[in-house]
């Protein structure tokens, strides 16, 4: 081996020696550092625990003591099936005349309770998945499906009157308001029927919806001035005229904001009030 090699084989092992030691180094370094870790994390244990107890625990405020104006006393209830399970469905009875409408989505049965006993004054098999809840009046009690199947119903007897067809799902209660039935479907279309024969009498279509919106539509309601409100995902509410569908007016309640769409969500699907000063809608 020439002098040159001899350096060479030197310098090789001397740099070795170097980053076998600075590993080293490296390795105890990475322990310290988790004994310190671990030894952090008891510490703060021990100033969470102290939070809890002496003088920083926040103490609840004390109950203020009710003494109640009336007496609720349960006079019935019972089952009428399992529930609306995962629809995400906002079925609710509608009460008219002493008597309790109420339906049953997986049924597939409408019922009408006697409203002092809940006895069964009637049940339907409607061969139908039924959604939103009955809408009563004017003797007759009309339902939606969840393939915008509109059926109507005498009221005392549950015989079937008549059945129409709207765009989408009905996922919230018709209204029945004088001769007429008004349905308010799934994709924003709304569309009015002969309380009697079922016929269509006007039709509203609102052509722009957003791409996401909350599960569940606000009920159409009608006030003394004629006027049906309608609560839409954009955040607007619409007034329409019952005679004619027509539109009277429209207003922003929530004005959609925000990069995403779930930012923008502003859906009117809360129930609506009219009041003769006003009508209310959230």
């Amino acid at each position: 081996m020439t002098r040159k090699d001899t350096m060479i084989a030197f310098r090789n092992e001397t740099t070795g020696s170097r980053r076998t030691a600075g590993m080293k180094a490296l390795r105890a370094a990475c322990v310290v550092a988790m004994i310190g870790a671990v030894a952090g994390c008891t510490t703060v244990k021990g100033w969470v625990a102290k939070l809890g107890t002496g003088d920083n625990a926040h103490q609840p405020a004390a109950l203020t003591a009710i003494t109640p104006s009336i007496k609720v006393q349960k006079l019935w209830s019972r089952s009428v099936g399992k529930g609306e399970r995962k629809l995400g469905l906002r079925d609710r009875p509608a009460i008219d005349g002493g008597r309790v409408y109420v339906e049953d989505p997986y049924g597939p049965n409408l019922y009408a309770l006697d409203l002092a006993s809940g006895r069964d004054i009637w049940k339907k098999q409607t061969k139908l998945r039924l959604t939103g809840g009955p809408g009563v009046g004017s003797g007759t009690v009309v339902v939606g499906s969840v393939n915008g199947d509109v059926v109507a119903f005498a009221a005392d007897t549950g015989a079937e009157r008549w059945r129409a067809k709207v765009s989408s799902e009905i996922i919230s209660s018709p209204l029945v308001t004088g001769d007429t039935v008004i349905v308010r479907s799934g994709d924003g279309h709304v569309a009015a029927f002969g309380l009697a024969d079922g016929q269509r009498r006007w039709a509203y279509e609102r052509s722009s919806m957003p791409s996401l919106t909350l599960r569940g539509n606000a009920s159409p309601v009608v006030a003394s001035n004629g006027l049906v409100y309608l609560g839409y995902e954009d955040g607007t509410l619409v007034a329409l005229r019952a005679a004619d569908g027509s539109k009277a007016w429209e207003q922003v309640v929530a004005q959609p904001e925000g990069r995403s769409d779930i930012d923008r969500l502003a859906d009117i699907d809360g129930d609506i009030v009219a009041g003769p000063d006003g009508v209310f809608a959230a």
